[in-house]
């Protein structure tokens, strides 16, 4: 049985008990409207039933041009791998609730191109759980608990000064980084750093100017180096050589990728929950860090779903001891997002390079059977032949 009523501000729609309300302003109104006066009028199942349709939350995204929905699977336009289903499913909540997806998308872009499967499905999952922050450029903020190598002997490298000024300029005031001045004095013991909008601060307290801070920090390739940088290191080997603003990567190849092996081989990153259980004293310091999703190699079972592996994240700065809500991401996309856009064409050559391999070999297996002077004449299903 199929009621409504009609308020002011929504329609309140009841069929067979269950409930709907769609407000005036709710993009689907109009389309809601025209299917409720048809199985209104008519008391049909196959009217009612394509009223539910339309009230379901994933019939917007079908007017959407980013989206297309094939046998219920979400695809983002020009991706032909299914949107998961979690993430499938907020993407519907998030545009039933009119907020933007724009993030979504570009995560699932970068989810897109990881070759593996277990990691496309179970990511967004792991995000959640830890309520790891999504960025506009679609990589996610996670945490890396490091070692102090001791390298500047306790004081502020000039690069961690320049990356972590730049980022307070952009995130807590609205200065531009162009505009701001970089000084420096010499101290018995290496240098001491600040930065000003003034351009003549090098005239006062023995303090010698250097540059524009966002002129510096373009030219960071030339402060990348254990002089002028603070040089963290793992917990786990003491080996690796982890400085912000460069990526620490590993060849994909040499990390495991089994989810049931917490502690293997990788490149560790997780929630503040996770590294907050480290409680190695003075020497630890927790970063914040930016991960692409296609850089994700395994998401381990245990550790309550708080750690992963991967073979690339970009060191943005040290954490306070509490999770990210704003953050520089900018710097990143230069290293990933170059070839985000060739690497997704791609992934549309390869898939069809692998399905026009497959009509091969089932044109070659029905060829050999009638060459054997078998009756069966017709190739193997293409179905058939992509299950095994």
């Amino acid at each position: 049985m199929l009621s409504y009523i009609n308020t002011a501000g929504a329609i309140n729609i009841n069929i067979d008990g269950d409930i709907a309300v769609v407000k005036k302003e709710d993009a689907r109104y109009s389309t809601v409207m025209e299917a409720l006066k048809v199985a209104h009028a008519s008391q049909n199942d196959e009217d009612i039933e394509e009223l539910r349709k339309v009230l379901s939350p994933g019939h917007i995204l079908t007017g959407m041009d980013e989206f297309t929905i094939t046998d219920g699977q979400l695809y983002i336009t020009g991706i032909d791998i299914p949107v998961p289903g979690r993430l499938h499913k907020y993407i519907e909540e998030c545009v039933h609730n009119d907020e933007n997806v724009g993030h979504l998308i570009n995560f699932f872009k970068h989810l897109a191109i990881n070759p593996d499967p277990a990691v496309r499905d179970q990511l967004f999952g792991f995000l959640v759980h830890n309520g790891h922050p999504i960025t506009s450029r679609g990589y996610f903020v996670a945490y890396k608990a490091v070692a102090d190598t001791g390298n500047v002997q306790g004081m502020e490298s000039f690069s961690d000064f320049i990356v972590n000024k730049r980022r307070s300029v952009l995130l807590e005031t609205s200065e531009d980084p162009k505009n701001i001045y970089v000084y420096k004095r010499k101290l018995e013991v290496g240098h001491e750093y600040t930065a000003s909008p003034k351009d003549n601060l090098g005239s006062l307290d023995d303090f010698e100017k250097i540059g524009a801070l966002e002129h510096i920090h373009s030219n960071m390739d030339k402060y990348m180096d254990k002089a002028n940088s603070t040089v963290y290191t793992d917990f786990h080997t003491r080996e690796s050589e982890i400085i912000i603003g460069k990526p620490a990567q590993q060849n994909r190849d040499e990390c495991d990728s089994d989810p049931n092996r917490t502690c293997s081989e990788g490149l560790h990153v997780g929630s503040m929950d996770y590294v907050s259980g480290f409680g190695h004293g003075e020497d630890c310091t927790v970063l914040e860090c930016l991960v692409s999703p296609s850089n994700v190699v395994a998401v381990p079972k245990d550790y309550n779903n708080t750690k992963m592996r991967c073979c690339e994240y970009y060191p943005i700065g040290v954490s306070r001891g509490e999770k990210t809500e704003r953050f520089v991401e900018s710097d990143y996309s230069e290293f990933v997002d170059t070839d985000l856009d060739e690497r997704l064409k791609n992934l549309k050559v390869e898939k069809a390079l692998t399905v026009s391999l497959k009509k091969v070999i089932v044109v070659k297996e029905g060829a050999t059977h009638m060459d054997t002077g078998s009756e069966e004449k017709g190739p193997t299903k293409e179905g058939e032949e992509a299950s095994e």
